[in-house]
């Protein structure tokens, strides 16, 4: 990976920033689905998954702190516990004063296909709370995480329904201290068949929305949805298609939102 800003020249109240590339981490073997988090003060955490050694099959979770200036906080470090199986499809998000969670598919059974989503709290200087922590134990894949300004957070996942038949979005709230705040709610109304990567958004004071693709029918057909929720799990819609064109497939959401709970959702479109 690599990532490096500088500090540019100021123009008025506007900061310009270059960048030139320099690397991240420089370990063997493909490093990829990369994730970063920042706190008010733009101090930064990259994620990523990563084969524990060279012929291995296996991967593990790493992550990297940075200061501002783009300067490394100590060196990378180990995020997963458990060096069984695959770590896969970290997310990481970060409180205003700069304490962070990582989130992450679990597949230590495998060759076995079944998942669970870990997630590890850390303060702000980087010292693990408690150790991985098991959000759910089932056919739980594809997380994401929300962090609001005070460190309470919110994970949403892609699960099987109780039957197998179909896929889920499920999301759980947690205190700051990594405690759970409710039982895991279901955010789709709508079952889907298709594989869908949800995504979260949250603002300073928790309200948030989650985003994702899906459609009854053929994956072909997928749409994205999406729904908002109070900071305190009460939903304040329901769910909602996003898009306007309705043919062809549309995947892959990714969203943001800012402190006045305006919201942006991208996504790819599939033109023929």
């Amino acid at each position: 990976f690599f990532l490096q800003p500088h500090p540019g020249k100021r123009q008025s109240s506007v900061t310009v920033v270059q960048t030139c590339a320099l690397p991240i981490t420089t370990r063997l073997g493909n490093q990829t689905e990369p994730s970063v988090a920042m706190d008010a003060a733009g101090n930064f955490v990259v994620v990523w998954q990563g084969p524990q050694d060279i012929g291995n099959a296996n991967e593990d979770i790493f992550a990297q702190r940075f200061k501002p200036n783009g300067r490394p906080v100590g060196g990378e470090f180990h995020v997963n516990n458990n060096p069984n199986g695959k770590q896969l499809h970290p997310k990481v998000a970060m409180s205003k004063t700069g304490a962070f969670v990582i989130v992450w598919e679990n597949n230590a059974y495998w060759p076995l296909d079944y998942f669970e989503i870990l997630f590890q709290l850390y303060d702000s200087n980087g010292t693990p709370i408690n150790a991985n922590t098991a959000n759910l134990l089932s056919q739980c894949r594809y997380p994401d995480v929300a962090m609001d300004g005070n460190g309470n957070f919110t994970i949403v996942w892609m699960q099987n329904d109780i039957y197998h038949t179909s896929n889920i979005i499920l999301a759980r709230q947690y205190k700051a201290d990594g405690a759970a705040k409710a039982d895991p709610c279901q955010v789709s109304t709508t079952d889907f068949f298709s594989i869908a990567h949800p995504s979260i958004a949250a603002d300073g004071t928790g309200h948030f929305i989650v985003a994702w693709d899906g459609n009854p029918g053929p994956a072909t057909q997928d749409n994205i949805l999406a729904r908002r929720y109070k900071f305190d799990g009460t939903p304040l819609s329901g769910e909602f298609i996003v898009n306007t064109t309705l043919t062809g497939t549309q995947q892959n959401p990714k969203v943001a939102m800012n402190n006045q709970r305006r919201f942006i959702i991208v996504w790819d479109s599939e033109i023929d």
